[in-house]
């Protein structure tokens, strides 16, 4: 268990000078390391049942959007679509070991697309960490992390994806919440005539005995029908306390990087955080952040904050990261990196195969990409694949994709090495990822592929051009690098609260604590566990002193 060092006596209080203990001045009923959906999650649960209580965000990115936490869709929906397209193009780049096409930039010239100094999602491979075994992981480098980013779709899982150690009613009440709080719906696409079409048509031929596990329309995070605004649930929505002007904001540090969680006691005390800019400043949203060696400077400008309780939601990547450098974690930290294989192609939608000539699709409002969402979900055994169906109609006409998404055996031969010397482009511990499919996972690919084709042949007169699956991270579906479990017996890094074993009050949340191999989108699911990580902490607050 990791103590104050010297290293540590440094803290500044609120006149910026060091206390003569040097602990921190300036405590927090509740620090959050990261500030996306799932953070927001956290952060709303506990403060429903403490609304006075001091809680501060901790961000190492920017703002990208014109409200803090605000999803893109609302103010650059262009820079979506662009984005994804550039982190599919790095991903095959680094899969394929070719050198990096990052162009050599000057201080004052402005970075690439996926520089950390750029912000926005980041493939973790030119932050600094050799991802050549998952080259598609990437790193959102910005406030609301990937929650301005994402897609929304927010189906539920079942059977093995589920976390047997959280009783079944438990669980159903963690999700609802999380439901609740995302604004999940299945309603979003409700004008277009070619729905049941494709349903019925998909139906024959992905047949289910459970009406629950049966294809139906995609739950979307805050897609509204006609005459409602298309948007998505993004951190602002569901903490809007992210915005300076609401009358009980929560602290928000941009451009703010952890560097440590401080522990004594076998609690957490605080965390060290270092200003990326320079200077340090809350809610600093034009500055971007900048990485390179840490040196003296670096050291000069970290700083305690004080908390009663911590939180640690950054990504499956940086929360075990920040673990590791802070020397807690134990034996299963890092290991288990799980994600389900991707196999993603497009077919034209066939109105004559589907029974409905005459009809037009209908456009997409605009910054809309889909005018239909559509899944297949997995049962267990009997049905281990998901098939997640996206319907556009833009400038290729009028198009399906269809993602199937396998699951992959968890094992500890998976998972994220942490460089006791080597530095990525925050200063933080660089981190080498190992993984690979196993045979069983290559026979369920295999499986999924068969399935792609029996949905793509009943909606569309083409044939499939099914390749090979997506470069192993590109999901953004990665799991299980500080998973949680139901005892301190060395495969697990906390308990099913989120708790972290032997400390009282660091808990953990996002898709790092995913202890099983999911085939549905991580989202939601990450959601209603970090529902149960909220109330924990929520009710563990000590009295105000």
């Amino acid at each position: 268990m990791p103590h104050r060092t010297p290293n540590d006596q440094r803290s500044p209080n609120n006149d910026g000078k060091a206390d003569d203990d040097g602990k921190a001045d300036d405590v927090y009923d509740l620090v959050i390391i990261g500030s996306g959906p799932i953070a927001a999650v956290v952060a709303r649960q506990y403060r429903d049942r403490h609304p006075h209580a001091r809680v501060a965000m901790i961000e190492a990115g920017a703002k990208l959007s014109r409200r803090a936490g605000e999803h893109l869709i609302t103010t650059d929906p262009a820079r979506l679509d662009a984005t994804y397209h550039q982190l599919m193009n790095a991903a095959r780049q680094i899969a394929r070991g070719e050198p990096s096409t990052e162009p050599a930039t000057p201080p004052d010239t402005t970075p690439p697309p996926w520089s950390p100094a750029r912000g926005g999602l980041v493939p973790a491979h030119f932050a600094g960490h050799d991802m050549r075994q998952f080259p598609g992981a990437v790193m959102a480098w910005n406030v609301g992390g990937a929650g301005i980013h994402w897609t929304a779709a927010c189906p539920w899982p079942a059977g093995p994806e589920l976390v047997r150690s959280i009783a079944p009613a438990l669980w159903n009440e963690h999700l609802a919440a999380a439901q609740h709080q995302l604004r999940v719906s299945v309603d979003g696409y409700t004008t277009n005539p070619f729905t049941q079409p494709i349903l019925t048509a998909l139906a024959a031929v992905l047949p289910s005995p459970d009406p629950h596990r049966s294809v139906q329309t995609m739950p979307m995070a805050g897609i509204t029908g006609p005459p409602g605004p298309i948007t998505r649930t993004a951190p602002l929505d569901i903490l809007p306390e992210l915005d300076p002007t609401h009358p009980h904001a929560i602290t928000l540090l941009t451009n703010t990087l952890c560097t440590r969680i401080v522990t004594e006691n076998h609690r957490a005390v605080g965390v060290l955080v270092r200003d990326l800019t320079g200077t340090h400043s809350a809610d600093s949203a034009d500055n971007g952040s900048r990485g390179g060696a840490r040196g003296p400077g670096d050291i000069e400008r970290e700083r305690e904050i004080g908390a009663r309780a911590v939180v640690v939601a950054a990504d499956a990547l940086r929360t075990p990261q920040l673990l590791w450098a802070s020397g807690l974690g134990g034996p299963a930290l890092g290991r288990y990196l799980n994600e389900h294989a991707c196999l993603s192609a497009a077919v034209p939608v066939d109105p004559t195969r589907l029974q409905i000539t005459g009809h037009r699709p209908p456009q997409a409002p605009v910054g809309e990409p889909f005018i239909g969402a559509y899944w297949y979900p997995s049962r267990g055994p009997d049905q281990p694949t998901h098939v997640q169906l996206m319907e556009t109609n833009g400038p290729d006409g009028h198009m399906m994709r269809i993602s199937v998404y396998t699951p992959t055996q968890i094992r500890p031969e998976n998972h994220l090495e942490f460089s006791p010397t080597g530095l990525d482009s925050s200063a933080m511990p660089s981190i080498r990822a190992h993984f690979s499919y196993t045979a069983a996972d290559l026979a369920l690919i295999e499986q999924g592929r068969d399935l792609q084709r029996l949905a793509a042949h009943a909606i569309s007169s083409c044939d499939i051009a099914s390749g090979e699956p997506a470069p192993p991270g590109s999901s953004l579906h990665y799991t299980g690098t500080a998973r949680m479990g139901p005892a301190d017996d060395g495969t697990s890094v906390c308990d099913t609260t989120g708790r972290v074993w032997d400390l009282a009050n660091l808990y953990l949340a996002g898709n790092a604590v995913v202890p099983t191999a999911l085939t549905c989108n991580s989202t939601l699911t990450s959601a209603a566990l970090a529902v149960g990580t909220g109330r924990a902490a929520a009710a563990a607050r000590p009295p105000a002193s």
